[in-house]
């Protein structure tokens, strides 16, 4: 069995990329910074609320918010 462990972004839920959203994380493939989902989210909005409204699946806005707690961890 040969594993294939190579990636392309596409399998990336969220993309850092200077030239979309002026390098800011982003959710792959939408242009959404990471940190607009997750003020959304701590603002009282649902996860499925903040999908329907980005067109994007709940996974996708749970990642968001993951990687935003983890940065904001590291920090500080």
């Amino acid at each position: 069995m040969i594993n294939d462990h190579s990636h392309n972004f596409r399998d990336k839920v969220l993309i850092i990329d200077p030239n979309i959203s002026f390098g800011k994380p982003t959710i792959t493939g939408t242009g959404i910074p990471t940190k607009i989902v997750t003020q959304l989210f701590d603002a009282g909005d649902s996860i499925e609320d903040i999908a329907d409204d980005y067109n994007c699946q709940p996974w996708q806005i749970q990642q968001a918010i993951l990687f935003e707690s983890n940065s904001q961890a590291a920090i500080g």
